[in-house]
């Protein structure tokens, strides 16, 4: 096993020593194919599986220009794991056209190693579905195929024509409840510099988990809040738009949350004083039709240091955080702190852990991420950062207790999984 270049993350430690315990090395002889933010902690994860069995070389990843650490990125090829990531050609055709090409190179890169080895099974890790979208069926054909999908934009893409098993971390409850508060936290640090004092008026477009959780902080923290959601969600102490033009024009900062597209640009021309757009979504969902028609219409933009891109319009300036990707994104080592992410890549490792131990004849379906899995991250990780525990109410983290409600508030088929496999008592005795 290669030696550890990544950050010791207490969570897959103690995930992966129980899974060692009680299963043994059960990814040896596995290939990993990743498409994943190149990231410290990404790195860690990449570094547990090494624990559970894999070796370095059978693990093929692909970053995302927008989001890849350099020095992250150095230190995977350091290890021996075929590592890529898309490079932009500078013509805007937006993100997923672009990035499909390369995930097509990664799989041509794995057919080459196909040749030369055989694998007991091939577990994909994807982040948007495109890698599980893309799997070529000369490869599915051959070798055992099971997936782990981590975003919701991910499942929307395969939930239709599922190709493999995939195991759902992305609308776990686990994700869904205890992630989106980090996510916040990390998007508003990265804002601190420019962003206005309260009472000042900010609008948040969906209300989905982030939008609900960045509209309550945003709130208490004394903003004028206001929000529209297409499906009619509403907040205490938030003020419903009747639509997302009503909200551009009543604030001066905008954060997208939707998955999709919030701006249209047949409203360029009406928009009035300084607007600041924030994505808070994943890849370039939230502005990409108005960043289409900047670059059609050969406007006027400036870019900075930190790719913020200020538009300049006859009687307003559009400033589009980090281009119109995620804001907490930034080709740092890490896009939210370890500590508090960790959690987000123990569910991951729980995925792959469930992934790897299908049997031969599972169907190809979205499968719910067993909840004694989810249980033992979320409790251990509140084990080892007890101060989180005021992040949450306490009824939520009492829910973290009930598997039954654990998996109520997951989506996808249940598949039986041995609980007394993830008790956390047994990796801390």
């Amino acid at each position: 096993m290669s030696p550890n270049l990544f950050p010791t993350l207490p969570v897959l430690e103690d995930l992966a020593e129980l899974v060692t315990k009680t299963k043994g090395r059960i990814l040896e002889g596995s290939c990993l194919v990743c498409v994943q933010h190149l990231l410290e902690s990404t790195g860690s994860l990449f570094e547990a599986c090494e624990q559970l069995g894999l070796l370095s070389s059978d693990c093929f990843v692909l970053g995302k220009s927008y989001s890849a650490s350099q020095e992250v990125f150095d230190q995977c090829i350091k290890k021996g794991i075929h590592v890529r990531v898309n490079r932009a050609d500078g013509k805007r055709a937006g993100f997923e056209k672009e990035f499909t090409n390369y995930v097509d190179r990664l799989w041509i890169e794995v057919r080459r190693q196909l040749r030369n080895k055989k694998y007991k099974q091939i577990i994909i890790v994807d982040d948007g579905g495109h890698c599980i979208e893309r799997l070529p069926a000369t490869i599915s054909r051959s070798t055992s195929i099971r997936a782990v999908e981590q975003t919701t934009s991910g499942v929307r893409r395969i939930a239709s024509t599922c190709p493999v098993p995939v195991v759902n971390v992305a609308t776990s409850a686990a994700k869904s409840f205890i992630e989106a508060p980090l996510i916040v936290d990390a998007v508003l640090s990265r804002l601190t510099a420019h962003f206005p004092p309260p009472p000042s008026a900010v609008g948040v477009v969906g209300l989905g988990r982030i939008g609900a959780s960045l509209a309550t902080i945003l709130r208490d923290k004394h903003y004028q809040v206001f929000a529209y959601d297409d499906r009619h969600h509403c907040l205490p102490g938030v003020t419903n738009c009747r639509d997302a033009r009503e909200l551009l024009h009543r604030v001066e900062y905008v954060f997208g949350c939707t998955g999709g597209d919030v701006i249209r640009p047949e409203w360029v021309a009406q928009i009035r004083g300084e607007k600041t757009l924030i994505s808070c979504s994943s890849e370039d969902r939230e502005f990409r039709s108005l960043l289409d028609y900047v670059q059609q219409e050969h406007l006027d933009v400036i870019r900075d240091a930190k790719d913020d891109l200020t538009v300049k319009l006859p009687e307003s300036r559009l400033r589009i955080v980090r281009g119109g990707y995620p804001a907490n994104f930034d080709r740092q080592n890490e896009s939210v702190p370890s500590r508090d992410i960790q959690v987000t890549r123990g569910l991951l490792l729980a995925g792959i852990v469930q992934a790897s131990l299908l049997t031969s004849g599972s169907s190809p379906q979205l499968l719910k991420l067993d909840p004694h899995a989810q249980m033992f991250v979320v409790e251990d990780w509140l084990h080892h950062l007890p101060e989180r525990q005021s992040s949450y109410s306490p009824e939520l983290l009492q829910h973290f207790r009930d598997v039954k409600w654990i998996c109520m508030q997951s989506e996808g088929a249940a598949v039986d999984m041995p609980d007394a496999f993830y008790q956390a008592e047994s990796v801390r005795a």
